[in-house]
């Protein structure tokens, strides 16, 4: 039995629920969209961009089933159609274990997952096999003629996001034993390059790495670090909305009020940590016992077990005062 044929509305719930091909860029730093602002999507915190009623974007779903044949075309690799080798397909891909096939999009595109980074997924334009039976990875781009001279077939160099978006796909599933990177330049010029996974096997490694941190941070809530970026900064926007932006200067004497509030916090810090080491003294001192009174008759220490009560705190909004140092504040700022 084959997987499911999935709906476009079906493969976009599928894609919310890990970092799909197109992510990957944006996850490694290869991409206009920061770590950041990929996270707070993928948290529902800020939307995903609506590409519907973009025709470049729509073109390129036309297109691209003819990019995907006439790279294996020329390549002279036997494409796969999935109307007809869907079965075979399947079985290659999930031999070893490694790939799990959620489904196919509109019946055309396979949409597959890791199954030891489950966060990982690819939908992939075109599957083709060689005569030794390796499959390979076609990903199809058509891109304006503007972009010409990023697709270097001579020198072997294509965008950096491009590439980082194949791997990825090379990550999901082991059983992809090349890529073939297709751009149809300006409409008339199909630009072919082909990475063999033995040769960029560490940039698939060091994905895996970057793409785990982003999603830990989004199972964890925590930000990725700052990067200074336009992106960082509409995410951090998105994530405090209640802040004016607004930057003071504040009254002179706030200046005492801080230097006597530092003064405060850094006498604390060894007055606590003497406190919980004389509680500490005493709990041992009482051995198990739930009475301890002291040797002058002045008082007695209780070690009882209490139940607290559950209870349910609601969730609420509430600003956090918090100190920057000045050579901290430059990077900061931009985005207040």
């Amino acid at each position: 039995m084959t997987a499911p044929t999935l709906t476009r509305s079906e493969w976009l719930a599928l894609r919310a629920t890990g970092l799909g091909s197109s992510d990957a860029a944006a996850a490694c730093g290869e991409s206009n969209v920061s770590p950041a602002e990929l996270v707070l999507r993928k948290r529902g915190v800020m939307p995903d961009p609506d590409l519907s009623d973009i025709e470049a974007v729509e073109w390129g779903q036309l297109l691209q089933p003819a990019i995907v044949r006439k790279t294996a075309e020329r390549h002279k690799v036997k494409y796969l159609h999935p109307i007809s080798y869907r079965t075979t397909i399947e079985r290659l891909i999930t031999r070893t274990g490694e790939t799990e096939v959620l489904g196919w999009l509109e019946d055309r595109e396979a949409v597959l997952r890791s199954v030891a980074h489950p966060w990982m997924i690819a939908t992939i334009d075109g599957i083709a096999a060689d005569d030794d039976i390796r499959l390979i990875d076609i990903e199809a781009k058509n891109v304006g003629g503007y972009h010409s001279r990023d697709w270097n077939v001579e020198a072997g160099h294509g965008p950096a996001k491009f590439d980082v978006q194949l791997a990825h796909q090379l990550a999901v599933a082991p059983a992809f034993q090349a890529g073939l990177l297709a751009g149809l330049i300006g409409g008339n010029s199909l630009r072919v390059l082909r990475r063999e996974r033995v040769e960029i096997q560490a940039t698939i490694e060091a994905i895996i790495t970057l793409e785990a941190e982003v999603w830990r941070c989004v199972e964890t809530g925590e930000m990725p670090a700052y990067d200074g970026s336009e992106s960082h900064i509409r995410a951090l926007r998105a994530l405090h909305p209640m802040d004016s932006g607004e930057t003071i200067t504040l009254p002179e004497e706030a200046l005492r009020w801080h230097e006597d509030l530092t003064e405060l916090v850094i006498q604390r810090a060894p007055m606590e940590s003497r406190i919980k080491t004389l509680r500490r003294n005493i709990e041992a001192s009482l051995n198990g016992a739930t009475f301890g009174g002291l040797p002058d008759g002045t008082g007695v220490y209780t070690n009882k077990h209490q139940t607290r009560g559950a209870y349910h705190v609601e969730e609420a909004e509430f600003p956090v005062l918090r100190f920057v140092k000045a050579a901290n504040w430059d990077a900061r700022k931009q985005y207040r």
